[in-house]
Order: C-alpha cells, then sequence, then structure tokens
C-alpha cells in the first residue's frame, strides 16, 4: 500500500476519514523534523507528500513519487530542479486564504503614507510650528493616481481589486500578459522597466521562490518616481535590502515591508534608520479567523489525481509535466 506523507497540521476530524475514502492509500501524519528520521524503506513507498519541505536526498529514496501539494505558494523549501528533473512528479500549492486581509493591511498603509499621517505624528512635537508644516501642500488623494501590482496572485489580484476600488489607475505586472478586470491593462516582468517611472505605487507580492530573490533591486528603484510608495508583502526577500536603503533615505515617500517569519530582516540593518520605514512581523494576513480551505483543496486534488484527472487539479505549478506522466503511461 502506497503512503501519502502528510507534514501539515491538520485536526484528527479532518484525517481520520481519509482511509475510509481513500482505502488504497495509507496516510502516515509526521512532522516535518519527523520526516528527518524517515528510513529508505518508508520514502519509496511515498507516492503523494501534504507538505512543503523535500530535500534532494529525500526525493532520490522517493522513487515513487508521484505528486507534492505545498501549502502554501512558499516553494523554496522543496528542491524544485531536481522535481523539474524528473519530468512526472506534479506539483500543487493552496493560495493565500487571506488574500482579503493583505488588500486591507495594504489599503491602510496607502492612505497612512497620502495623508502624511506619520509626518503629523512628528509635527505635533513642535506645537508652535504645527501650521506651517511643509506636509500641509504634500497630501495626495490616491484617486487617479497609478498603481503597479507586481505579482497577481490571489493576494495581488485583492490588492489590486482594492486600489481600483479607491479610483486608482492599477497596472499589473504577472509572468505572463493576461486580463484581470481590476487592471487597466497587465504586462510581463519583461516589461517592468517601461512602467515603473510612471508609478505612484508600487505594490509587490511575490512568491517566496529563489528566482524572486532579490528580484526589485538597485534598477528598478531607481526607476521608481520621486515621492512614490513601495509596499512589499508577502516575501521581503523580493527586495535588495543595501538598494531600497539608498532609494529610501530621500527618494521614497514611503516604505512599508510585512517582513515573512522565516526571513526577518536583521536587527543590526540600517533599514531600521530610515524614518519613511515600517517594518511589520507578518501580519498583512491577519487576523486570520476563518477556516482555511488548504485541507479542502487538498482533498479535491487528492480525488482527481486518483481519477487521472490532472487538468482538473487546481493551481498547477507544473502543467508540462502531465504531457511526460501521459507519454510514459504509453510506453
Amino acid at each position: 500500500m502506497n503512503i501519502v506523507l502528510v507534514q501539515v497540521k491538520i485536526s484528527l476530524d479532518e484525517i481520520s476519514p481519509l482511509p475510509k475514502e481513500f482505502p488504497n492509500l495509507l496516510f502516515l501524519h509526521l512532522s516535518e523534523n519527523s520526516c528527518r528520521n524517515l528510513g529508505k524503506e518508508h520514502w519509496e513507498r511515498v507516492e503523494v507528500l501534504f507538505g512543503g519541505h523535500l530535500t534532494r536526498n529525500e526525493l532520490k529514496m522517493a522513487t515513487n513519487l508521484k505528486w507534492i501539494h505545498a501549502p502554501n505558494d512558499d516553494l523554496s523549501n522543496l528542491c524544485l530542479d531536481e522535481i523539474e528533473q524528473r519530468g512526472t512528479v506534479l506539483l500543487t500549492y493552496s493560495e493565500n486564504p487571506n488574500a482579503k486581509e493583505t488588500a486591507e493591511f495594504v489599503s491602510a498603509c496607502l492612505f497612512s503614507f497620502a495623508k502624511q499621517l506619520f509626518r503629523w505624528k512628528d509635527a505635533t512635537k513642535f506645537p508652535g510650528l504645527l501650521w506651517d508644516a511643509k506636509w500641509i501642500n504634500s497630501m495626495w488623494n490616491l484617486k487617479g493616481k497609478t498603481m503597479l501590482q507586481i505579482g497577481l496572485s490571489t493576494t495581488g489580484l485583492a490588492i489590486a481589486a482594492m486600489g481600483k476600488s479607491l479610483g486608482m489607475k492599477v497596472v499589473g505586472v504577472h509572468s505572463k500578459k493576461s486580463f484581470h478586470p481590476s487592471c487597466k491593462k497587465t504586462l510581463t516582468f519583461k516589461e517592468l522597466h517601461s512602467v515603473l517611472p510612471a508609478a505612484d505605487v508600487v505594490s509587490l507580492a511575490l512568491p517566496k521562490q529563489q528566482q524572486f530573490h532579490r528580484f526589485f533591486g538597485k534598477n528598478e528603484l531607481q526607476l521608481m518616481k520621486d515621492d512614490s510608495i513601495l509596499i512589499v508583502v508577502e516575501s521581503n526577500r523580493a527586495v535588495d535590502e543595501e538598494a531600497l536603503y539608498e532609494a529610501g533615505q530621500k527618494k521614497l515617500r514611503g516604505i512599508v515591508i510585512d517582513a515573512y517569519r522565516e526571513t526577518p530582516i536583521s536587527a543590526h540593518s540600517p533599514l531600521f534608520t530610515l524614518p519613511s520605514l515600517i517594518v511589520t512581523p507578518d501580519v498583512a494576513r491577519l487576523p486570520s479567523d476563518k477556516k482555511s480551505p488548504l485541507f479542502l483543496e487538498f482533498k479535491h486534488n487528492l480525488r482527481h489525481y486518483l481519477q487521472g484527472s490532472f487538468m482538473d487539479m487546481r493551481t498547477l505549478f507544473n502543467p508540462a509535466t502531465i504531457a511526460e506522466i501521459s507519454r510514459q503511461s504509453l510506453i
């Protein structure tokens, strides 16, 4: 009997009915740390991995692995290059169930910088100069401003919809051009430099994947409009910290980084000396008070996987793998 290895924390009520619905599979629920002690004889029987951690050595032992469902779009702890080389392992993931909360967080950041709320807080230290403060003439009306939304995942689309609702002109940037009702137009990553100089607000919501490490660097920051706003959620690794420090000293109106818990900004980083910077500890998605659809998405995909209807699996990361699976099944 082949194994479904479950690394994700799920309740007993969720996992208990699985053997009845899927009697030909053995569900093994282990923590990520416990998986490290899993022997070769068990890895050889693993057909499905429900989790986000897989090393090269584990993949090498998992000779029967056919499908991985990651709990989120952070695939950096999966040996993606080796998975791609094997060519027969399907990879799906669950999208952010708290995209609306993240969009609300971005909205709060926009209003705070547009209306100079943090500057006014500083101005109150000198009451006699309050009425002559230079920020009186620098207030923004967000309506009509151009917002560049880089990354159109579930979170990115929610942020784009929020921007449109405020009357902003939203331009989406993603891996490929597509239609999104909240975006005035969408461009590819290769076209990013052509639109950066026109953006009043740049919002990054990129996956936590190695390919986006320092995606937004010195060249991109130099192309940003003076007095513009930069907001980074989901992955602070997408921005080059050294280049951001240089740009943040004079160029940018405001910077918000919702730092990912597993890659915090160093306490000694010079970024913390920037008066226009706000760093938050992975709170954009909060409060998370609703039941996550993670387990339901996994069950949906598991049913289609067992039926062989791979194209009906949600959030398929590597659809090209289906062709290789089909080819090998004919051999």
